[in-house]
């Protein structure tokens, strides 16, 4: 049993006491003693509703109707008792909600000199307050109650009640309020209040909205209609809060907005890891469960961004010879039908092996996914799983060491996928068990016998539009989101933008015509459309001094038309490049100075 005294406190937690033993006995013996009969109908005592996050803390209010003046009061709070979890079993004591603690409301603290103390239960917490001298009268906060909510707690609605009698305790006493003359009690009514309980990734309403993003955002997430459903549009600027919420912009801004063009929305998917709750968007699945974990948003400085906001994943070795851990992270949103580009950008900085993929909805275990290695070749691997059966595609192999940061791309057009790395075509491959109803996931593997633990940063994760199929986005094709096909962009109605039969996600001059692909400094631009020879992304004096110095050599760097030699042709390809960036390339960003 947990005692607990508050002694004209203020309304703060730092402040409760721990009652002494055998304290709260005396001090009810003085509230029986005022029982009495007589009822007051028009004075109640009532709960206050409120929501709480599992595993946190919650303040709830007693709060009284209609008073008369009062030297004190005895309540009994009946606590809920935890809901089962979805398998019908109690997780044990740490799905239940406790009392932590009681002090006084503002009624008690403008009347002064009261003392507050409290006795719990698993079931019930008993309240007293008394008063030698004061009194309070009137309507407002009685006390405050502060229960904890174990972290096993089960996302849903509980009803706290004010219980006309508390016969399983210790002393037993009906609620009543104490007449100031010290002869008589006055009962009062009993009422109650809602307790939502709500966890990072539950929605008790099912529209979509995670609970703790709707809680963030203003919504009632108890409440799937109106302008709180995911169909509802809170800051009315024509995008719903389920795509709001899928594409990371703010639901109560009308000025941040998903890009797209014509009503067309080019994110589908975006997370940012900037909101400190990964959970809203994503659920956690371990392939041994004892496996020692952590993931942590977090914001550090970047030299290029000025900041950065990632998903800190980091995954232990197992100790058992030869055997291996994965940590896996699926999207809670489903995709249907959709053509897409899932891209991440990330810095695997440990060892073990980074993957992101798709895998189908249903039957998480057909998927296709890029694998991401830093110690040992292949660095990047493509598998393809069929009801969890491995195939790797033969040719599906990258054995270039990519660095720390890697961006890396996964392309759904039908059956047909695509894999790009930092700039690197890894190939295509089909797998028709997975479908078009999908699922996003990243994860990452760690083996006892990797040089250290897992440890990668995730930037950012996204599923972009892609409505040719071409494996280049459209918002990567539609640059300044217009709709329009301008004078230095691809198509993004047409796959193959320049008629060379490479797609323009595979295509390192997408508007050149370049069957070949030659890219003879292998920075992801092709010969034909790079005459940046010095790096600075703009073609200019320096870049015309080298091809003049290379002129008649066999120089692969400034052979623009991939013949083996520097000649005139170069020199007049040259002069259509001048004053302009390399590219562009559907396999890396456009080059920015």
């Amino acid at each position: 049993m947990n005692r607990f005294k508050c002694k004209e406190s203020p309304r703060r937690a730092d402040r409760r006491q721990a009652l002494p033993s055998g304290a709260f006995a005396g001090a009810f013996a003085l509230g029986l003693s005022l029982l009495g009969s007589s009822a007051l109908a028009q004075t109640r005592l009532d709960v206050s509703a409120d929501m709480a996050l599992q595993g946190a803390e919650v303040e709830l209010a007693l709060r009284i109707t209609d008073s008369p003046a009062s030297a004190g009061f005895n309540a009994a709070l009946l606590l809920p008792v935890a809901l089962p979890d979805p398998d019908g079993e109690f997780p044990g004591a740490d799905a239940t909600i406790s009392l932590l603690g009681v002090w006084p409301g503002e009624l008690l603290e403008t009347a002064g000199g009261f003392t507050m103390q409290s006795e719990s239960t698993a079931e019930e917490a008993r309240l007293l307050a008394y008063s030698a001298a004061g009194a309070f009268e009137g309507s407002g906060d009685l006390a405050y109650v502060q229960l904890a909510i174990g972290p096993n707690v089960a996302p849903g609605l509980y009803r706290v009640e004010i219980a006309t009698s508390n016969p399983d305790l210790a002393v037993n006493s009906a609620l009543a309020l104490s007449d100031v003359s010290g002869g008589a009690s006055l009962p009062v009514l009993g009422g109650g209040g809602e307790l939502f309980v709500y966890s990072l990734s539950s929605d008790f309403d099912g529209d979509g909205l995670p609970d703790s993003w709707e809680m963030a955002n203003g919504l009632d997430p108890r409440s799937g209609l109106g302008i709180d459903g995911g169909s509802g549009d809170l800051d009315g600027d024509g995008v719903s809060n389920q795509d709001e919420f899928l594409t990371g912009t703010d639901p109560t801004d009308a000025q941040s907005l998903p890009e797209g063009a014509n009503g067309t929305l080019y994110v589908r998917f975006r997370d940012e890891f900037n909101d400190l709750q990964y959970q809203d968007r994503w659920s956690v699945e371990l392939l041994d469960e004892g496996a020692a974990y952590s993931l942590v948003e977090d914001t550090l400085p970047d030299e290029e961004l000025g900041t950065l906001t990632i998903l800190d994943a980091d995954l232990a070795q197992p100790t058992e010879p030869a055997s291996c851990d994965a940590l896996l992270l699926t999207t809670n949103a489903a995709f249907d039908g959709e053509t897409g580009v899932l891209t991440t950008s990330l810095r695997p900085l440990g060892s073990g092996v980074t993957t992101l993929g798709l895998s189908r909805t249903d039957d998480p275990a057909t998927r296709i996914e890029l694998q991401l290695n830093r110690d040992a070749p292949p660095y990047v691997r493509v598998v393809s799983f069929e009801a969890g059966v491995a195939v790797q595609p033969p040719d599906l192999v990258l054995d270039t060491p990519l660095g720390e940061q890697i961006s890396a791309r996964v392309t759904k057009s039908g059956s047909v996928y695509g894999f790009v790395a930092n700039g690197n075509v890894v190939g295509t491959t089909e797998n028709l068990a997975l479908g078009d109803s999908y699922q996003l996931f990243v994860g990452a593997e760690s083996c006892e016998g990797d040089v250290e633990a897992v440890d990668t940063w995730f930037d950012r994760v996204e599923l972009l539009l892609d409505r040719d199929g071409d494996g280049l986005a459209d918002l990567h094709e539609d640059l300044d989101l217009d709709g329009e096909v301008g004078a230095e962009e691809t198509n993004f109605a047409d796959a193959d933008s320049d008629d060379d039969d490479r797609f323009d996600g595979f295509d390192n001059c997408s508007l050149f015509a370049n069957n070949a692909q030659t890219d003879g400094d292998a920075d992801g631009f092709g010969d034909l459309c790079d005459g940046d020879y010095n790096g600075d992304c703009i073609v200019n004096y320096a870049d015309a001094a080298r091809i003049a110095q290379a002129f008649g050599t066999e120089d692969p760097f400034v052979d623009l038309n991939g013949n083996g030699f520097v000649d005139e042709v170069d020199g007049f390809l040259f002069r259509q490049l001048f004053f302009t960036k390399p590219g562009p390339s559907g396999l890396i960003a456009p080059c920015v100075q």
